[in-house]
């Protein structure tokens, strides 16, 4: 089901939408020419490729001296704070879109970076096709399992130092039945499964039943 995608998709366009008016101030966000220029940049100087995944784009304000020391018609000083992700690995960068270069990219051990819309629609899938989620969803009344009857939100998992996810990118999704709900996805949630999904490997590690 890509419902819950859909509704990360409208956030997302919301935000951008929110950066569309002309830099006036070094505390601006991003503008959407901003976010393409960094990749472009961080493309040409072969810190990324066509399968790098861009978790994070933001706005790297200036120190605040700088801003206090600005005056309107002065020079806008514009500098991105990036999150990358190629496989398995995550580096951050910041890269200068004055200069049309990145300032420093560094690999970020032992740390994992926001989830990815990519990485939503995958684990939705992952669990819809979990044999034993399907027996699961048939012992608990639901004889035909059909994709869009369900959300199946992949929600973050936090940290409780269990040693069989230590290192792994891991979520625990939660299913919710759309049945006869129109205005809150979340109004009718399947109790008593949990389904804790491998974002790297693309596979389910732990199906909890209650």
């Amino acid at each position: 089901m890509t419902l819950f995608r859909s509704i990360l998709a409208i956030l997302l366009l919301t935000y951008l939408g929110s950066a569309s008016a002309a830099v006036r101030h070094p505390l601006d966000g991003l503008q959407a020419e901003e976010y393409l220029a960094v990749r472009d940049i961080l493309v040409a100087s072969g810190d990324a490729d066509n399968t790098t995944l861009f978790a994070m784009i933001r706005l790297d304000e200036p120190p605040k001296a700088e801003v206090l020391a600005w005056t309107s018609g002065s020079k806008i000083p514009r500098v991105a704070w990036v999150v990358l992700r190629k496989g398995e690995r995550m580096f951050e960068a910041r890269v200068d879109l004055d200069a049309g270069k990145p300032l420093s990219v560094d690999e970020v051990d032992n740390a994992q970076s926001s989830i990815l819309d990519s990485e939503f629609t995958a684990a939705e899938k992952v669990v819809e096709a979990d044999p034993g989620w399907r027996e699961a969803m048939r012992k608990r009344g639901y004889k035909n399992i059909d994709p869009d009857q369900f959300m199946c939100a992949p929600l973050a998992a936090g940290y409780f130092a269990e040693p069989q996810f230590e290192g792994r990118r891991i979520v625990r999704a939660q299913c919710f039945d759309l049945k006869g709900t129109k205005k809150n996805v979340f109004q009718r949630p399947i109790s008593g499964l949990t389904v804790v999904v491998d974002l790297n490997q693309n596979t389910v590690l732990e199906l909890s039943l209650i």
